[in-house]
């Protein structure tokens, strides 16, 4: 049985806008307590919005429901959805299939003096995801050099930013800050 049938989903998180960057708790609707980060970008509730869509389309496709988006100064340069089902292949997470149109965009952005696309892109970009990215995406993150990295909800199962595995303090210099939200 596909893991997607058995999805249910999570307490919706409150995603706000204003001039602060500080972090504060807050409670969601069914009484637990987490914490919501407060950003100072407008345009970062659209992120969320694309990702949420992203998932839910991936559910519709009976695959596991993740959606991600990369941003890069507060334009959403990428996105991508779970695939590993549609194509059989285990490495097509949402992460990975939002890098490849990025790196898609940028082959195609390149002049006639260029060969090669370089990942220093990557230093100034911002990953949303609606869930922990798995030990195998965290790491390719890590090595892409990205910003920060920003997920919705722990993944007790593979999660590679502390629910499983911290790579973070488990001897792997880790470029990006990675927040639950």
């Amino acid at each position: 049985m596909s893991c997607a049938r058995n999805w249910r989903p999570r307490p919706r998180r409150i995603w706000r806008t204003i001039a602060s960057s500080s972090r504060m708790g807050c409670t969601t609707a069914n009484g637990c307590s987490s914490t919501m980060l407060i950003v100072t970008k407008m345009g970062l509730a659209q992120p969320h919005t694309l990702q949420n869509k992203l998932a839910k389309g991936a559910l519709a496709r009976l695959e596991v429901p993740v959606g991600c988006v990369i941003v890069k100064d507060g334009e959403v340069i990428g996105r991508g959805s779970n695939r590993t089902n549609e194509t059989r292949n285990a490495t097509r997470h949402a992460e990975m299939e939002a890098i490849d149109m990025v790196l898609c965009l940028w082959q195609q952005s390149l002049t006639a003096h260029s060969d090669n696309v370089s990942t220093e892109g990557f230093q100034q970009c911002d990953l949303y995801v609606t869930c922990e990215p798995c030990i195998m995406c965290a790491s390719a993150l890590s090595l892409l050099g990205f910003r920060k990295v920003y997920y919705g909800c722990g993944n007790d199962r593979f999660g590679g930013c502390g629910s499983v595995l911290d790579i973070h303090t488990d001897g792997c210099p880790l470029r990006f800050e990675s927040r639950s939200i």
